[in-house]
């Protein structure tokens, strides 16, 4: 056995026995409301017959996998902490890590290192038990249209608004991007999301927009990032339907990309699904494949009990923009511009849990 065989085994070993315990342990201290412990995660396989995409090709890989741990202390009736651990195979960070003070039944307050509000995925962007496909929609594969987390402030207002309700959610802080500190210096960064929640059950819409000041750091130029996005949401009666659409303009280029996908459940256990999913990472080469991607997504989620599930799906690519924004020649990544497949499919599957 190779030592990086016995490193990946070493690392699939020890994300195992660390979810046995923290099982153990949330069972523990779970059962008096004062500490809850949580957790998700996955083990994917990815497969691509062309285009080399999330370290998928030809032979497959088994790095997509990840787990994360959310822990909760509430301190009194109206105050709670929050954090969540989050590990690849390669990498273990303190992904958000905030306090949670509740002033009226309708107005809260955070103040930390914060979960980014945006779009509808924004808070079970890293829950793929709780999502349709094992690939998430460019809109959350593509990372400059949306961050994980920002070190400041947020407030959230609900109030009633005929027979649905709205949700007002702002912040304000600093991005924390450690992947591209050595690249990018954020400055200040302001945002907000507006929920309504129809009278139709399960219905509800999403509007999101953030905005801040980025310098790079080699060439000295700044910009000011904008993205915003429009989302519809209907889940009941066993379907689960969203849509949204987004824009970004970062450094003087426009991105956009959109989305439609559907899921029914059958029997409680059975969701086969599909998804079209658009993007183009410059809008002044959107007709170059290196710089646009359309994706036909066809998948079926069994799950197995309330906490385990397993997926397989193909995703049928005309374009490969995707390939060619991961692209880095050092690690061995994505795709030079100009140098991709056109037509191409990557297989994926998973292994899905929360607990």
């Amino acid at each position: 056995m190779t030592k990086l065989c016995k490193q990946r085994l070493s690392r699939v070993i020890g994300m195992g026995l660390l979810v046995v315990a923290v099982q153990t342990t949330a069972h523990a201290v779970g059962a008096d409301d004062t500490l809850a412990i949580h957790g998700y995660g996955h083990q994917g396989y990815l497969q691509s017959n062309h285009n080399t995409y999330l370290g998928a090709d030809g032979h497959g890989s088994w790095d997509f996998n990840q787990l994360a741990l959310v822990l909760s202390a509430k301190v009194d009736d109206n105050t709670r902490i929050w954090m969540q651990l989050f590990s690849t195979a390669t990498n273990t960070k303190l992904e958000w890590s905030y306090v949670d003070y509740r002033f009226t039944s309708e107005l809260s307050g955070r103040a930390g290192l914060i979960k980014f509000s945006y779009g509808l995925y924004g808070e079970l962007v890293d829950a793929h038990f709780l999502q349709q496909s094992t690939l998430m929609p460019f809109l959350y594969q593509e990372s400059e249209m949306r961050y994980e987390s920002l070190r400041g402030l947020a407030a959230t207002y609900k109030h009633a608004a005929g027979s649905g309700s709205v949700i007002w959610d702002i912040y304000a802080g600093q991005i924390l991007s450690p992947e591209v500190a050595a690249q990018i210096k954020f400055g200040r960064l302001l945002g907000g999301r507006a929920i309504y929640r129809t009278p139709v059950e399960g219905l509800r819409f999403v509007a999101a927009a953030f905005g801040g000041n980025e310098e790079e750091i080699l060439s000295g130029i700044t910009t000011r990032d904008k993205s915003s996005v429009l989302s519809v949401d209907y889940t009941n009666n066993n379907w689960d339907v969203k849509a949204e659409a987004a824009r970004t303009q970062e450094f003087g280029i426009s991105s956009s990309t959109s989305y439609i996908q559907a899921g029914y459940t059958l029997g409680e256990k059975w969701t086969p699904f599909m998804r079209y999913d658009y993007i183009t990472t410059d809008q002044a080469r959107k007709s170059d494949p290196s710089y646009y991607q359309k994706t036909t997504t066809v998948g079926l989620n069994y799950k197995i009990n309330s906490s385990v599930s397993v997926r397989l799906e193909d995703n049928i690519n005309r374009g490969y923009a995707m390939p060619v924004k991961t692209y880095d020649p050092a690690a061995g990544t994505g795709v030079a511009a100009g140098s991709g497949t056109e037509d191409w499919n990557m297989l994926a599957a998973s292994v899905n849990f929360i607990f």
